[in-house]
């Protein structure tokens, strides 16, 4: 069946412009709502609707389900809207990935060809679907057919979750589920993990532990613009002897978030590159998940050090990871405040990364706010003749950092990380948000120190009412 002929019987729950209706037009709209709503005065804001209608389908990498039974005691997947769950039309699902779309349609075949008192099946309640970024955009330019002969071989993981528990660990029942799980699922629908979730419960068939290995690219070159920076899920092609291009490796773990739309990551942090194109010696990054934006600042070589911090303890360890297998993870060991300790072999690993240093570690960002502030007012009584007191922790608390990048949740910045902006060094703030209203709560009271020197705005889930997501650069005044 050809994706055309899916469309026009999918159902979109949750979503306003159905598949019939212009996801182009419903775009623009979206976001001409989004700058008015914002309200930055004379401030202008940039706008990136969708200039396709491509773009409005096939995006989600990350999609998630719940299961219904029809009459005949087949599952079907179905999404809630305004607490009504609402079977999907023909199964389809336009707004995943292309990658996904042919999972979704094996996996719903191979598991209504099984019992449903099998243990793979029982109480099953709900699925979770992800993908790569690359995935989407190579299998949309490639083709405009659902093949179900011809499975692409990239990433895909699944997520079943139950409402009653897995068996236990070393049990029969253990290996029936990873039996089946292998045969049914794994294999048949050429997947690359398949985990199975209860409460306090997680069995894994496949790729361990469930991550999904994913790449962009990053590329320099005189057809590209003076000091600009090209972002792509493609490999480039270069065009003249001095272009200048380079891979970024993520490895993204099946249980933490990601960023599930590849188009809009991939505008944002373009946009991210180019206007932080100054430089300088040291960014704060906080809340940097698994490393998306930090490593491809890392490889631009545009500051003396990244220092990057993460609450997650998964997200901590992942973006550890992504920094060691693209060569610019930071000595952790080095400490920043002791001028007498020996850095020449820091600086000679820094030097061979061809990179910028980045050191990443575990903290909650109001915490983090709490103790840079009480450090910078243990600093300014030392300069005023009273004794600093002295930490045998190593720290980065009370550097001067030039730049600071935050991507918040929702909600927006906590109070203790909005004083340290106004209280700290930071020339630069670059505010990546997926909230409206406490990016606007946030911004009336950072533009008591700081101008707005450019605003963007892109739309983060196309057909939906208001997703949007917001970029903004401060300066100090």
């Amino acid at each position: 069946m050809s994706r055309d002929e899916d469309d026009k019987v999918a159902v979109l729950p949750g979503y306003e412009a159905q598949v019939s209706m212009s996801g182009v037009e419903h775009s623009r709209r979206k976001l001409e709502a989004a700058v008015i709503a914002l309200d930055l005065g004379e401030t202008g804001i940039g706008m990136r609707p969708c200039m396709l209608e491509e773009e409005t389908l096939g995006y989600r990498c990350v999609c998630s389900f719940q299961f219904t039974t029809n009459d005949h005691q087949m599952l079907q997947y179905a999404m809630r809207q305004q607490r009504k769950v609402i079977p999907l039309g023909n199964s389809a699902f336009p707004i995943a990935t292309p990658r996904i779309q042919q999972a979704m349609k094996l996996v719903l075949v191979a598991l209504n060809q099984i019992d449903t008192d099998s243990v793979l099946r029982d109480h099953l309640s709900s699925i979770t679907f992800a993908s790569s970024w690359r995935t989407g955009a190579m299998m949309k330019r490639q083709t405009n057919i659902i093949n179900d002969a011809t499975v692409s071989d990239d990433d895909c993981l699944v997520t079943l979750n139950y409402g009653q528990a897995l068996p236990i660990i070393d049990s029969a029942g253990e290996d029936m589920w990873k039996d089946q799980a292998r045969d049914c699922l794994l294999q048949n629908c050429h997947l690359t993990t398949v985990t199975g979730r209860s409460k306090k419960r997680a069995l894994v068939v496949g790729r361990e532990p469930s991550r999904i290995e994913d790449a962009i690219y990053l590329q320099r070159g005189s057809s590209i613009g003076e000091g600009q920076v090209l972002v792509t899920l493609d490999k480039p092609v270069l065009q003249k002897k001095n272009d200048w291009s380079t891979v970024v490796q993520y490895v993204k773990p099946e249980t933490a978030f990601v960023h599930p739309n590849a188009n809009v990551m991939v505008q944002a942090l373009q946009w991210l590159l180019g206007r932080m194109q100054m430089g300088g010696t040291s960014l704060l990054e906080m809340y940097c998940g698994c490393g998306a934006h930090t490593i491809p600042i890392a490889k631009t070589g545009l500051w003396g050090a990244i220092v990057a911090v993460e609450y997650d303890q998964r997200l901590v360890k992942f973006c550890k990871t992504n920094c060691r297998i693209n060569n610019c993870l930071g000595d952790q060991e080095y400490d920043p405040n002791n001028d007498d300790q020996n850095t020449d072999n820091i600086q000679d690993k820094n030097k061979s990364m061809k990179s910028t240093p980045v050191y990443v570690y575990k903290g909650d960002a109001a915490e983090w706010a709490r103790k840079s502030i009480h450090a910078r007012s243990c600093k300014t009584q030392s300069t005023n003749g009273m004794k600093q007191q002295q930490s045998h922790e190593r720290n980065w608390y009370d550097l001067d950092f030039d730049a600071l990048l935050v991507d918040p949740p929702r909600m927006g910045l906590d109070k203790m990380v909005c004083q340290m902006i106004l209280e700290g060094s930071f020339d630069h703030v670059f505010y990546i948000s997926c909230g409206q209203d406490a990016l606007k709560r946030d911004l009336k009271l950072l533009t008591t120190k700081f101008s707005i020197l450019d605003c963007c705005v892109l739309d983060l889930f196309p057909r939906t009412v208001d997703a949007v997501e917001s970029l903004v650069h401060l300066k100090r005044i």
